[in-house]
Order: C-alpha cells, then sequence, then structure tokens
C-alpha cells in the first residue's frame, strides 16, 4: 500500500510538471553551465560506469563489488551489504544522492542491497578522508550518485528492461524521460522479486550434505520522479524524488537453520534545490532535502510448527538539510563558502524517547591559481553539534602537465572528524552520551598520466583515526554491552585504476583495471591480554582486484571480467580467517533496430567456475548464476 502512495504523491509531481511545460525556448548552454555541481575538486575521484549496461539490475553492493575495489560485508540472501572503504568501518563513508545524504545517522551507515545500481546513472567514488568538504561520515570517502544533464539529449526516451535469473529471481524496470526545452522530467520505476532459490555445502553438518537456502525470498520495488525547469536564461530549480521499500526474509546461519528473521524497509527521499549565476561569475545555490527511513526487523527461532519470536524491533529516522552555496571565479582565485543545518532525529523503544540532534557547519573553499598549472587547494570547515566545536580542514597541492603533459600530480592531507550514530548515545541501556568524536589525518599522493586512448592513476596514503568508536562489554557482571572511545587504527595502503580503449579493424576494445592494498591496523591495546594490536582489522581483504574487457563488434558485444578478494580476518588476534577468492563473469549481448525501435538482448553468467563463497562466516553466497535481459528502448 505505501508503494502505491508514494507512486501517487510522485505523479502528482509529475503532472505540475507538464503544467509548466508550455513555457518559452532558453538559451541551453546556459542551462549547461548552471547545471554544474558546486562541489570541491578531488583528484581522488573517479566514476564506475564501466558495468552499468551490463549489470544494470544488480544492487548497488553488487554492482560496486565487482566494478571496483570496495570491500563489502555482505549477510547472506536477504540481508544486508555494508562497505569499507580504505579499511575504515561503514559508518566512514557518506552516500550522497543528488546532493542528499541517504545514509542513516541512527545506524551510522547505508544497507547497500536495499539501493538498486539503476538509481544513478553516474556513479562516482571519491578515495580518502572528506571530511571538510561534506562533513560527517565521510573520513573514509565518499559515494556519489548524480544524474547526468537530462538538457544534452531533449528527445523522449523509454526505455522498459526485464531480466530472468537461475536463482528464480526477476527484474523489471522502466525509465522515462521526456519534456520540453524549458523542462526535463525523468521517471524511473524499479521492481524485483528475488526467491534466491540456490543450493550449498552445508560444512557445519557431518558429511557436508548439499543442502538448499530457505527464508531468503525478498521483494523490493521503487519509484523515482526528478524534475529539471529553467526558470531563466541563468537560473535552474530541480526536484528529486524518491521512494523505496523492500520486504525481505533473511536467510539463517548454515549452523543454525531454524532462525527465521524478516525486515521491512521504506524510505521516502526528496530534495529540492535553486541554482542561479549573477554577473557571469557568481554562482548561488539553495537546497533543501528530507530523508525519511523506517525498519522493522523481526528475529524469529521455529520450535516445532511455531514461530517464537526473540526481538521485534521498529524504528523510524528522519534528517531534514537546509544548505546554502556560493562560488565565485576570479582571475588567480576560485573560492566558494557553504553554510548547511541538519536535523536529525530517531524513534525507538530502545532509546526511550525521542532523540534527535542539530548540526550547523560552515565551510570555505579557496583554490589559488599559480603559473605553469600550479593550483594550491584550501577547504576548511566548522561544525557545532552536541554542544561541541568541531573542526576539518584540507590542503592540497596540484600540478599538471608534470614532465609531460599528460602527467597530473597530487599531494594532498586532510584533517576529518566523525561524529557517533545516534545508537551510540542513546541506545538502552548502554549507549554513552559522553563520546568524542573520532579524529583522523590523513595524507595522500596521486598522480595521473593520460595517454590517447589509455589513462593510469596510482594512489598512495597514510593516516591514522584516534578514539575510534567501539561496543564492547562495560562490565562482566551484568554483561551490558557500551560504545567507547578504545581504538588507535592506522590506515595506509596503495591503488591503482586504469583505463583503456583501442579500436583494432571492425572491433572496439574496452578495458578497466583496478588494483588496491589496503592495511588497517589497530594500535592501541583496549585490554590486558588484547592480542589485537598490531593486526589488521576484521573482515577488511588486504588485496583486492577487479578486471573487464570487453570487445565489441557492430551490434555485438562479448565481456569477461573477474573479481578477486583477498583473505579476511575473522578474529581480531588473525587467527580464524575467510579464504581468498577469485570470481569470473561473462556476458554476451546484442542489440537490433526494427521499426525505430531498438531490441537489446543480454545472456550473462555469474561465478562461472561455481566457487563457493562467504562474505561472513555461515552465511555463503549463490554459486553460478545465469540470468537473460531483455530491453526495449525507444526515442521520440
Amino acid at each position: 500500500m505505501k508503494f502505491f502512495l508514494g507512486a501517487i504523491c510522485i505523479f502528482f509531481n509529475l503532472t505540475n510538471a507538464w503544467a509548466i511545460a508550455c513555457a518559452d525556448t532558453v538559451n541551453v548552454n546556459q542551462v549547461l553551465v548552471v547545471y554544474k555541481p558546486l562541489s570541491p575538486k578531488n583528484a581522488n575521484a573517479f566514476l564506475v560506469n564501466h558495468l552499468k549496461s551490463n549489470y544494470n539490475d544488480l544492487s548497488l553492493s553488487d554492482y560496486l563489488t565487482k566494478s571496483s575495489t570496495l570491500s563489502f560485508k555482505n549477510y547472506g540472501a536477504g540481508g544486508s551489504s555494508t562497505i569499507s572503504l580504505r579499511g575504515t568501518n561503514a559508518s566512514h563513508t557518506k552516500v550522497l544522492w543528488n546532493g542528499l545524504s541517504i545514509g542513516s545517522s541512527m545506524l551510522g551507515l547505508l544497507d547497500f542491497s536495499t539501493i538498486p545500481s539503476n538509481s544513478s546513472d553516474l556513479i562516482e567514488i571519491q578515495y580518502g578522508g572528506a571530511t571538510a568538504a561534506y562533513g560527517t561520515a565521510a573520513m573514509g570517502g565518499v559515494i556519489i550518485l548524480n544524474t547526468s544533464n537530462p538538457f544534452e539529449n531533449k528527445r523522449t526516451i523509454i526505455s522498459l528492461s526485464q531480466t530472468f535469473s537461475s536463482i528464480a529471481s526477476s527484474t523489471t524496470q522502466l525509465h522515462l524521460k521526456f519534456g520540453r526545452k524549458k523542462i526535463r522530467s525523468i521517471f524511473t520505476i524499479n521492481y524485483q522479486n528475488n526467491q534466491n532459490n540456490y543450493s550449498f555445502k552445508n560444512y557445519t553438518q557431518f558429511n557436508s550434505p548439499i543442502q538448499n537456502q530457505i527464508n531468503a525470498e525478498t521483494k523490493s520495488g521503487g519509484i523515482m520522479h526528478q524534475l529539471y525547469y529553467q526558470v531563466n536564461s541563468n537560473s535552474l530549480f530541480t526536484l528529486h524524488s524518491w521512494y523505496q521499500e523492500s520486504d525481505r526474509n533473511i536467510g539463517p546461519p548454515i549452523f543454525n537453520r531454524n532462525q527465521t528473521a524478516y525486515q521491512l524497509d521504506y524510505s521516502i527521499r526528496n530534495i529540492a534545490s535553486y541554482s542561479t549565476i549573477k554577473n557571469s561569475y557568481h554562482r548561488f545555490k539553495w537546497s533543501l532535502g528530507h530523508n525519511r527511513e523506517y525498519i522493522r526487523y523481526v528475529n524469529r527461532v521455529k520450535v516445532g510448527s511455531t514461530n517464537l519470536v526473540l526481538l521485534n524491533s521498529k524504528s523510524t529516522f528522519d534528517a531534514l538539510n537546509f544548505e546554502f552555496n556560493y562560488a565565485r571565479n576570479l582571475e588567480h582565485r576560485n573560492e566558494s563558502l557553504s553554510f548547511s543545518s541538519v536535523y536529525e532525529g530517531a524513534s525507538i523503544a530502545d532509546y526511550g524517547k525521542y532523540r534527535y540532534r542539530i548540526r550547523n557547519a560552515l565551510s570555505l573553499n579557496e583554490e589559488f591559481l599559480f603559473k605553469r598549472n600550479w593550483t594550491l587547494d584550501f577547504i576548511n570547515r566548522y561544525e557545532y553539534a552536541l554542544n561541541k566545536n568541531l573542526f576539518a580542514s584540507q590542503i592540497a597541492f596540484n600540478k599538471k602537465n608534470l614532465l609531460q603533459k599528460d602527467i597530473t600530480l597530487r599531494f594532498g592531507i586532510s584533517k576529518n572528524y566523525n561524529l557517533p550514530t545516534l545508537n551510540d548515545l542513546y541506545w538502552q541501556p548502554g549507549g554513552n552520551p559522553n563520546l568524542l568524536a573520532e579524529q583522523g589525518l590523513e595524507a595522500d599522493v596521486n598522480v595521473k598520466y593520460q595517454f590517447k586512448s589509455a589513462s593510469i592513476s596510482l594512489n598512495a596514503y597514510q593516516g591514522i583515526i584516534n578514539h575510534w568508536i567501539l561496543w564492547q562489554p562495560a562490565a562482566i557482571e551484568n554483561g551490558v554491552w557500551t560504545p567507547q572511545n578504545l581504538r588507535q587504527v592506522q590506515l595506509y595502503g596503495i591503488e591503482m585504476i586504469a583505463h583503456f580503449t583501442k579500436q583494432i579493424g571492425a572491433y572496439h576494445l574496452l578495458a578497466n583495471y583496478n588494483f588496491s592494498i589496503n592495511h588497517a591496523v589497530n594500535l592501541k591495546a583496549m585490554s590486558l591480554n588484547d592480542q589485537s594490536v598490531g593486526k589488521q582489522l576484521i573482515y577488511v581483504p588486504i588485496n583486492k582486484s577487479s578486471f573487464m574487457l570487453q570487445v565489441n563488434r557492430q551490434n555485438s558485444w562479448l565481456q569477461y571480467a573477474f573479481n578477486y578478494n583477498g583473505f579476511r580476518y575473522t578474529s581480531s588476534d588473525n587467527k580464524q580467517f575467510l579464504p581468498a577468492y577469485l570470481l569470473h563473469d561473462l556476458a554476451l549481448g546484442h542489440s537490433f533496430l526494427h521499426q525505430a525501435k531498438q531490441y537489446r538482448i543480454l545472456f550473462r553468467v555469474e561465478n562461472i567456475l561455481n566457487k563457493t563463497v562467504e562474505s561472513i562466516p555461515f552465511r555463503p553466497l549463490p554459486g553460478r548464476v545465469y540470468s537473460i535481459n531483455f530491453q526495449l528502448n525507444l526515442n521520440k
């Protein structure tokens, strides 16, 4: 029912958009200028769209696992999926959808399994601490989900996609883009029904029998509407609305198949913004956003024919965000000023009462332009939250055309912070309102080389995070867990991202390779007999890489990809671990035109060698999966 209510709300926005559509023509080039986002430059930012056309039906976590070196803790069929960027916690990575933060300050993270990869056509990863630019929850990096400029193609576009897979899952997607010269509208619907019908070897039982996954059925759907209205030749108004819901059974661990947990998720996200240019070089932008999430989690155990409820939790989280940006471009300097105010509140029985906090922040970004392609960037941020004054800063030196015209060098240092979550502060029993904000310091060096149709980027980084928040028993006698600022963690590693394209006769080749080495080491003992000092944090693989090669010939293409995930420790003393794995995927596609319609068919095989993989112990993921996708595209 809530799914259809969300559809009705967005439909009224859509109807209003058509009512405005009878306006005069404008200079579209001005739209392109206004549309440019007011975001800081980051040499460690990379788009990861090279697999989108073949994997657009996946969740965002599954897609980023295949297309990057990001790590995810996947809790199995129907379970949640949380991120780790450069060895940091899930609460250290911020996710922005068209400028709106969609993570939960209650939990301190985003469940990437609930986000469809088609929620954005531009997916960008910014590596490294970015608190000065984006605020709290960006100590590890930022995932940016944006929509490409809808005014670049003024035609009406209709796309319908249907995918079926061998684990009894289906995905339906509808994408519409239409409008006039002054107004464009984008409408997206997605629906997924996944039975997760696969088998695995249960190594916790005698003789390791082959068993079928149970209690792992999921259903999810979403509606998204995005409106772009050119007020005049220098001003643009945008409105983005997104309703998403999911109903999922959570597959039990293989050692206790009597668990029958399920979870309901509902979220509605809205952001409106107005951008304008004054006197050619003064840019202003106002935005107002709202994010609401409702989660109901029920954990049960089957006793005979009865499901005994162990936990029944309901929570609602709200975030209201206002932001103002001003930017101007001078002859030898660019500068921008930003003010933001964020209200975050949550309701759950475990808090005892409704809890909220307000965060106000002011940031200044200065870019100085020198001779010989040298630039110097400063970003400083002041934030007042929880009766505390917080500061973050970033300084970066950039040199273009180093040695050769195709080489760019960047060196940066950043000071970052991360606020405790609402759960950390107010959960009863155990919440700790006296927690300090986590503090981090990071330095990184980036070298980019661009030559004709090839590019390579090398990053090296080193940092430290103090006051790392960790939950542990406060006292043996009462067994109550409480969060404390216990850890000091050192982060260091290297990253490589390479792209290559080549035309050989009638064949067009595309290749992408990503590689990373990430060390996340605990430096501080939390107890007298703590054996985690000097050891890698759990579930953070040291080595990770991915590769894609696609060969196109006329209207057909063949794509091969692999994803390597190094071993992950599952105990803090590094004595227990999950083995490394290498997964291979293959995709074959063909498209053709018939009566002004484009038809596309894609056949895909994931995990070709049918390997058994666990991201979390005792929660196996599907083996070999076959899928077929049909797509119809119309351009008018």
